[in-house]
């Protein structure tokens, strides 16, 4: 600083403005250094190292957008406050302004006695002192690093772009997270990529790669539990999406372990879903493109929880609330579904209708809490106990509904008496008497729809209800 005196840069094509506001600036005590253009501002800037620097928007050579933007994103001058000056005052030319990096938009129809005591507040208030010592940099300087900036703009724009179209895969969660691990694989060199998915019930991890499986995955596998468990997180489960190619042989001496919090890296909290983390097993020799990856990942983690959202409205709409098994109209639905293909392709179906035994009592002895205690947990048992192929919803009050494609009527009892006889085992706790369940097993036969197939259930459980419960009846018309 020449005489101690704080230095402003002024840049304005105007020689007129530009001596206007040079008197008013040097009136309050500060040397002003002043540019015709966006190059020679720049160019001043390197030179007096200022506390302040003011821009006209609209210059020859280079705009005060262009050099705005320079000097907002150059490491050397990124924190040395700019105030654009317009007579553009039009709200995208103020936008514009600040997403060139502004901190200040001013219009030039403002008086400027009051436009020189706002910069003089600013600049006392701030206390900003630059740190860089004066340097030369060229035309040439200037120019390569705008190219390369905007060369970088144009890649992560593009990047926002790809991304933006993965929510139109919004129904397919495994596809959303595949085609978002794909995307960060372009910009860095992953050896493994994995996005856990986690709830109150545990916690699913998908994992990505272009490399086979082997000892590797364990060793990354074992990275992830780690972090899980420490965060609170039990019950995992491994989902795998990998390619053929082997693994190189340099692998162990080039990996490197980043663990990404979606809680740190999403800014809105209130509809933010995604729990668990994404986690990377990457060349060490391309750390530098984890700063692409930073400045993506968001974008990507805010597709993948928009995906969970709309996941999570449409399980509202099909799940029973108390039990989170499907909801009535929902097991409707998929009981119309199978009869359908059963008339089609000649498949065998049967139904399960489950029924709690003596709930009401439940409920007037120990209460309407330690009813819904039941429910929930004959809910989870029902749903645990199941195979894959079958599907189970909440009928209404204490009773279930277990529909069983292209199953006999023979295989339907044993599947009934198998669970009849795992809530024999089961005790309540906070409960003196057992939990027990009473079942009718119908079977679809053509010209059957599925009011005849409920009913005939609902009769084989009357008749197990009336033969003592705890039983397993079949109809047999």
């Amino acid at each position: 600083m020449m005489n101690g005196k704080t230095k402003i840069v002024l840049a304005d094509d105007s020689k007129s403005i530009r001596a206007k506001l040079t008197e008013l600036i040097e009136k309050k005590g500060y040397e002003c250094v002043t540019a015709s253009d966006g190059i020679e501002c720049i160019k001043k800037v390197f030179e007096e190292s200022p506390s302040f620097v003011i821009l006209d928007v609209k210059m020859p050579v280079m705009s005060g957008y262009q050099a705005c933007r320079f000097l907002k994103n150059h490491p050397l001058t990124s924190k040395i406050p700019v105030m654009l000056l317009t007579a553009l005052d039009q709200p995208i030319d103020e936008l514009w302004g600040y997403e060139a990096g502004a901190d200040y938009y001013k219009s030039k129809a403002q008086d400027v006695n009051v436009l020189v005591d706002e910069v003089d507040k600013i600049i006392k208030e701030s206390n900003f002192k630059p740190s860089f010592k004066s340097k030369e940099i060229s035309e040439k300087e200037i120019l390569s690093f705008l190219n390369d900036f905007l060369d970088k703009r144009i890649f992560e724009i593009s990047m926002i772009n790809e991304i933006a179209q993965l929510s139109y895969k919004i129904s397919s969660l495994s596809d959303v997270i595949e085609s978002c691990a794909k995307t960060l694989s372009k910009m860095l060199e992953p050896y493994f990529i994995a996005f856990a998915i986690a709830d109150d019930r545990g916690a699913k991890i998908n994992v990505w790669s272009n490399y086979e499986y082997g000892i590797h995955i364990e060793e990354f596998n074992a990275y992830i539990k780690e972090i899980l468990h420490d965060s609170g997180f039990n019950n995992l489960s491994f989902d795998y999406s990998l390619g053929k190619e082997p693994i190189p042989g340099n692998y162990y001496d080039k990996r490197e372990f980043l663990y990404v919090d979606p809680y740190e890296t999403l800014t809105d909290k209130e509809f933010q879903t995604l729990r668990g983390g994404v986690f990377f097993c990457y060349n060490k020799d391309s750390y530098e493109s984890l700063k692409r990856v930073a400045f993506i990942l968001p974008h990507i983690l805010l597709v993948i929880n928009n995906c969970l959202l709309h996941k999570k409205i449409v399980d509202m709409s099909i799940t029973d609330e108390l039990t989170t098994l499907y909801n009535r109209r929902k097991i409707m639905e998929i009981l119309n579904i199978e009869i359908d293909r059963a008339n089609r392709y000649g498949y065998e179906l049967s139904l399960i209708i489950a029924d709690i035994d003596f709930f009401k009592k439940v409920n007037d002895t120990y209460g309407h809490n330690m009813g819904d205690a039941v429910l929930k947990k004959v809910s989870m048992i029902l749903r645990n106990s199941i195979r894959k192929v079958d599907y189970v919803g909440r009928f209404g009050g204490e009773e279930f509904i277990i529909i069983s494609p292209e199953t006999s009527l023979q295989n339907a009892l044993l599947l009934a008496e198998r669970i009849r006889k795992i809530f024999n085992s089961f005790i309540m706790e906070g409960l003196n008497t057992p939990v027990t369940l009473s079942f009718g097993i119908s079977s679809y036969t053509p010209g059957k729809d599925l009011d005849t197939l409920i009913n005939e259930a609902d009769t084989a459980l009357y008749e197990a209800k009336n033969s003592g419960r705890n039983q397993v009846k079949v109809y047999k018309g």
